[in-house]
């Protein structure tokens, strides 16, 4: 068991540490051109994921701030898990892979590959960040029933 506390405050954190998204405008990509001249990207991807993810984060952090006023401890287990799945995808959000490939105009199947495989990457991280998410909409969800359940016997 983990103290509730400590998994809001960790939460909390991560919350923290994706929120200067919207301060940094310039290096994400906010206005890059894809072509020079008129056709300009307003709002890339990397923007919007971060937004969605921010925005997904602060129901993560209340809910635990909800099971933080209805319990003490939960399970280490389940805390790890949705930790471990949303970590990933909050640090890609920070840090660009793409900036990681060797961009060697010789080899252009080599590049192509490696965008794939980047790809590929972020997708995972995006699908084990919203598993990790649903893994702690059930568990709250049975923790709130739960504690609902328990406050209706002792009203009896």
């Amino acid at each position: 068991m983990i103290r509730t506390k400590i998994a809001f405050l960790t939460f909390s954190i991560l919350l923290v540490s994706l929120f200067p998204f919207s301060f940094n405008l310039t290096e994400s990509g906010f206005a890059t051109p894809i072509i020079p001249g008129r056709h300009v990207t307003v709002i890339s991807s990397y923007l919007i994921s971060a937004f969605i993810k921010f925005i997904i984060l602060i129901f993560i952090v209340l809910g635990y701030w909800k099971i933080l006023k209805m319990k003490n401890v939960i399970s280490s287990k389940l805390f790890y898990i949705h930790l471990f799945l949303t970590i990933p995808s909050i640090v890609s959000s920070k840090i660009s892979l793409l900036s990681l490939i060797d961009y060697n105009a010789n080899d252009l199947e080599k590049l192509v590959n490696e965008i794939e495989s980047v790809s590929i990457l972020i997708i995972v991280m995006n699908v084990m960040f919203l598993l990790g998410q649903i893994i702690f909409g059930i568990y709250y969800f049975r923790i709130r029933n739960k504690v609902i359940v328990d406050e209706d016997y002792k009203n009896l």
